[in-house]
């Protein structure tokens, strides 16, 4: 099994092997987050006995009400709610559950701390274990943080930890937990440190790098360069660097120099029907499309 998802998931017990799990489970991780989508539904039981594990798990069920057993309490979760579970907390299901569709996100214990520590400055969380609701800006993340897994085009390790500190940012706004409100007194709007950054990603967008190389160039932090940048621009650096991508593949489309594919590759895409689809939606016509005009 891989180390991370032994370390993220503990033994279990689990309604699938989990030394086998990938045939049960679509997997999708950055180096703090893991996302598993069931493949199809499972049956909980009770008496499977209940577990605890090092990472902050919010698991959502997809089909129905999910009664849980958290510690000693039964908690109810809606259809597509979210329930948080914290590090170490034991917790299974309370009676049977049958047909049950879900997805689940583990989230690396030490990274979640540590952004608390700066946004908060506590680094000390606990979730209130009843489900709420998963509103629409998380669904989107996970949605791309999965298209990221899956295609891994040019950039994919910056894009995966960008979309992971919005997840983790948007649990810690939205949820309710021991944490005090956010402290917004400090001021970060440093203009000429982003625009460094954006030329940076208008120069590299075809490179491979990760989100410190970025943050590094504007002498800020993961977080708050990604707060700030969102400040400055209206955008988050991974929506920006897609915008640059799209933009630079309108222009090599118009120029006629190039073929489809071989857009597709020069704007740093390792699938032209990802590109398509990425270009499509932006652009709201596909490539060709978009030549023929």
């Amino acid at each position: 099994m891989d180390k991370q998802i032994k370390e993220f998931l503990g033994e279990g017990p689990y309604p699938f092997p989990i030394g086998n799990m990938q045939k049960y489970v679509n997997l999708y991780k950055s180096s703090n987050i893991i996302i598993l989508e069931a493949q199809n539904t499972f049956s909980f039981r009770e008496e499977q006995g209940t577990h605890a594990h090092s990472s902050y798990e919010f698991f959502i069920p997809v089909t129905k009400l999910f009664m849980a057993k958290v510690d000693k309490k039964r908690v109810g979760v809606t259809q597509n709610t979210l329930l948080p579970l914290n590090c170490d907390q034991f917790h299974g299901v309370a009676g049977t559950e049958e047909n049950i569709y879900c997805l689940g996100i583990q989230v690396d214990k030490k990274s979640l701390q540590e952004l608390a520590r700066e946004l908060y400055g506590r680094s000390e969380i606990f979730f209130v274990n009843q489900g709420q609701y998963v509103n629409h800006q998380l669904r989107q993340l996970i949605f791309s943080f999965q298209e990221e897994c899956k295609n891994q085009q040019t950039g994919y390790r910056f894009a995966l930890q960008s979309l992971s500190i919005q997840i983790m940012v948007n649990l810690l706004r939205n949820l309710k937990t021991n944490l005090p409100s956010m402290n917004s007194g400090r001021n970060y709007s440093e203009k000429k440190c982003i625009n460094r950054s954006i030329e940076f990603l208008r120069e590299t967008y075809k490179n491979n790098y990760c989100l410190e190389d970025v943050a590094g160039v504007a002498n800020f932090s993961p977080y708050h360069f990604i707060r700030i940048f969102k400040t400055e621009t209206g955008k988050t650096p991974y929506e920006y660097l897609l915008d640059i991508k799209i933009e630079k593949a309108q222009q090599m489309l118009k120029s006629k120099q190039k073929n489809i594919s071989e857009v597709c590759y020069a704007c740093g895409f390792n699938n032209p029907s990802h590109f398509a689809t990425v270009f499509k939606r932006k652009v709201g016509v596909s490539p060709s499309m978009y030549r023929k005009q």
